[in-house]
């Protein structure tokens, strides 16, 4: 059986909001050194965005994983 999806937190809404706004603010420092006539820019930023995105995504999975490693090691001392 189907859980119902899970409302996202305010962290998360947070995060992706913090997110969507430095992948922007990063690709729309290439604008003025793309030269590409093959590729429209916006074609270009897209492609850059989300391979940014999913590079974020990567690495705060990582984070929170290694975090919660170091919490259960931390546990089992005495």
């Amino acid at each position: 059986m189907k859980s119902a999806p899970q409302e996202p937190s305010e962290s998360d809404t947070n995060y992706d909001a913090s997110v969507e706004h430095f992948v922007d603010l990063a690709v729309e420092t290439l604008r003025d050194g793309y030269h590409n006539e093959l590729e429209t820019f916006e074609v270009y930023a897209e492609r850059q965005k989300a391979e940014m995105r999913q590079n974020l995504g990567k690495y705060r999975e990582r984070l929170s994983h290694g975090y919660a490693v170091l919490l259960e090691e931390l546990s089992k001392e005495p």
